[in-house]
C-alpha cells in the first residue's frame, strides 16, 4: 500500500497554493500494531504494548471486544474543533523515525498565537477502482485566525480507540517536503491518498 498527501493554500479569493503530491514515508510502529492486532493478535498474550500519543505504553486489548481495539463508528476522522485525532499538523522538522508516538511539536486547535482552527473531514464515499489502482482520500481543513503567521512543518494521523479505555494513537507522520506558512485568515486543506497499485 502507498500513500500520498498534498496540502493546497487558500485566502479570501481562492486558492493561491497547491503542492505537488508526494510520496509519504509515515507509518509509524502503532499502524503496524493496529495491522497486527486486527489479523494476528488470538489471546491475551499477544497484547505487546505500544505508546500512545502521550508517550504512555498501552496494549491493544480490551474487554468489550476481545480480539482487538474499537474504534467508535466514524470516530476516527475527528470532528471539528478536536485536535486529539485524525489529521493533524505539527511545527516541527525533526526527522521521522520508526519509534515515533506522537508528532514533535503539534499545533493545538484555536484561535491564540500559534494555532489553527481545526475543521471536519472530508473523505470519499468509498474506494475507488480503476485497473491498476483502488484508493481513497482523506482531507481536512485547518483555518488561521491568530492574529499572525503559523507555519506547518510536520503532518500525521491519529486514531481515537478504546484500547483497555479511551486513547489516540498515532499512525502516521510526515516532515512535509515544502513548509507551509498560513497567514492570518488564510486556510490549508490538507489531503491523503491511500493507494494500492497492482
Amino acid at each position: 500500500m502507498n500513500l500520498y498527501y498534498n496540502i493546497e493554500k487558500y485566502d479570501e479569493k481562492g486558492l493561491i497554493y497547491k503542492s505537488k503530491q508526494r510520496k509519504a514515508k509515515s507509518f509509524v510502529k502503532a499502524f503496524l500494531y493496529v495491522l497486527y492486532n486486527r489479523m494476528c493478535a488470538n489471546n491475551w498474550n499477544d497484547d505487546s504494548p505500544t505508546e500512545n500519543t502521550s508517550g504512555s505504553p498501552q496494549g491493544m486489548f480490551n474487554q468489550k471486544n476481545y480480539r482487538s481495539i474499537y474504534c467508535p463508528e466514524g470516530m476516527n476522522l475527528g470532528p471539528a474543533g478536536t485536535s486529539e485525532w485524525g489529521i493533524v499538523v505539527g511545527s516541527s522538522n525533526s526527522v521521522v523515525q520508526a519509534q515515533h508516538y506522537r508528532l514533535q511539536s503539534k499545533i493545538g486547535n484555536g484561535w491564540g498565537s500559534g494555532q489553527l482552527l481545526y475543521g471536519p473531514h472530508i473523505s470519499d464515499d468509498s474506494v475507488t477502482s480503476v485497473e491498476p489502482n483502488a484508493s481513497f482520500n482523506i482531507s481536512r481543513i485547518f483555518k488561521n485566525y491568530s492574529g499572525g503567521d503559523v507555519p506547518i512543518y510536520e503532518i500525521g494521523y491519529y486514531i481515537y480507540a478504546n484500547a483497555n479505555g479511551y486513547n489516540y494513537f498515532c499512525l502516521m507522520r510526515d516532515v512535509i517536503a515544502q513548509p507551509v506558512t498560513v497567514s492570518d485568515a488564510q486556510y490549508v486543506k490538507v489531503n491523503y491518498t491511500f493507494q494500492i497499485t497492482v
